[in-house]
């Protein structure tokens, strides 16, 4: 086959990973703070790839930068210089920059939620970051997020005082730290943070910000069946009509697989998803075959037992997928815990 004219079911598999593309979106973070506070640190314990600094950045205001990595659904903007005497400047060019994203119909050019980190350690909210969340939450959510915890010592408290526009406080540790003693402080905070985020970002950018994030497994899990149970229902209505003949419900099925790969940041190859998409209809060639066989035995069930072989193999197919990706993830990940390669 000649590669400059794909075959049809190529052109099927190629048009579902764009369809998957489109209905995953984008999300975009604003992260604002301090120099030291632990910008990169938090990201990159949160999110699969690093996004700062080894990402594409550019400058788009006066000291933020906008982090991209192609193969993630997720943008960071990253605003320093909080602690310089001319912040008010920086602000307000902040929030011109802001304000005209706000104005695209195209709401994934809009920043979505914003996390304004404090450095725990330092036991003072500035006047800065007053005036930076009361800015921001004329536009999103705001999430004030406590970094490098050790000791509270009622800071929180002082925090969520004097910053009464947050939507969230969360304190957290974004690495596990060894102090000179030995004693052992895990990482703490991030699954918090990540589940306040998702609560407030805007339901159409939810999909997109659980591919990003790496800390919440379960929820990857839950986003994924989701996808599985709104493509039971097309499978369904799809193998109820006999014309399509099995077609439909298949091509259902790697629209589903798309998206699923797509939430675990997972681009396999055409090739690869020709070979799965043909183990798919064998089995779904075999089970409309017993479809077949009872409609001759109950014809009064008219075409209800090929609706029903469509819904059950779509289900089987995506929860079986989504634990091989479970259990993969997770040896993954054990892996880079352990320094091992798989």
């Amino acid at each position: 086959m000649d590669a400059s004219h794909p075959s049809p079911l190529a052109q099927q598999i190629q048009q579902a990973i764009g369809q998957a593309l489109r209905e995953m979106g984008k999300v975009n973070i604003l992260i604002a703070g301090s120099t030291g506070v632990g910008k990169s640190t938090l990201t990159n314990a949160i999110f699969e790839r690093p996004v700062t600094p080894e990402g594409i950045g550019r400058t788009v205001t006066k000291e933020t930068r906008e982090w991209t990595n192609e193969h993630s659904p997720l943008t960071l903007f990253d605003t320093r210089g909080l602690e310089q005497v001319y912040y008010r400047e920086i602000l307000q060019g902040l929030r011109d920059y802001i304000d005209g994203r706000r104005k695209s119909r195209d709401h994934s050019k809009h920043i979505h939620i914003a996390w304004v980190c404090i450095l725990e350690a330092s036991k003072r909210v500035e006047q800065a970051h007053i005036e930076l969340v009361e800015m921001l939450s004329d536009y999103m959510p705001v999430i004030v997020v406590i970094t490098q915890c050790t000791y509270d010592g009622g800071f929180n408290d002082e925090v969520q005082r004097l910053l009464p526009k947050a939507n969230a406080f969360v304190r957290v540790r974004a690495k596990t730290i060894v102090l000179d003693d030995g004693h052992v402080s895990k990482d703490m905070g991030l699954p918090d943070l990540v589940k306040a985020t998702a609560q407030l970002i805007p339901e159409s950018e939810r999909r997109a910000f659980i591919a990003a994030q790496w800390v919440n497994l379960t929820m990857k899990q839950q986003q994924a069946q989701i996808i599985v149970g709104t493509s039971i229902a097309t499978a369904a209505a799809g193998g109820a009509i006999p014309i399509f003949n099995g077609v439909a419900p298949t091509i259902t099925q790697i629209v589903m697989i798309s998206l699923i790969n797509q939430l675990w940041g997972f681009y396999p190859s055409t090739t690869f998803m020709i070979s799965l998409f043909g183990i798919i209809m064998a089995g779904v060639m075999t089970t409309l075959g017993v479809g077949h066989i009872l409609a001759s035995l109950i014809p009064i069930l008219g075409s209800l037992p090929a609706a029903i072989i469509a819904a059950v193999s779509t289900l089987v197919i995506g929860e079986a997928y989504i634990t091989s990706l479970m259990v993969l993830t997770r040896k993954i990940l054990i892996g880079v815990i352990l320094n091992q390669k798989f």
